[in-house]
């Protein structure tokens, strides 16, 4: 009989403290982290489905793939923001 140690999970704390680091929202000097840089990539990315969705020949022709591309941004935007009120307290105690 082997005895594998089994790791815990980490604790909400710790997950909290994991994703406070990877918003960038620890860092005193204010540097965007990846993240950032994606969500403002995502943003730019949103506006230009907006523009291609007001032309006629392409929103015939595209209608699904837009409003696919177009729920996806929105995912990714809502769990982003999910993320940032998640953290809420843990920024609170270090002001």
């Amino acid at each position: 009989m082997s005895h594998e140690t089994v790791m815990p999970l980490p604790r909400p704390a710790s997950w909290c403290r994991k994703t406070l680091t990877l918003l960038g929202e620890d860092d005193p000097k204010g540097r965007p982290t990846i993240l950032n840089r994606g969500t403002g990539l995502l943003g730019i990315f949103s506006i230009a489905l907006a523009v291609l969705a007001t032309e006629p020949v392409i929103k015939s022709q595209h209608l699904w793939l837009l409003r696919s591309l177009d729920t996806f941004v929105a995912i990714l935007f809502s769990i982003e923001y999910l993320l940032r009120l998640w953290i809420v307290p843990s920024v609170l105690t270090y002001l």
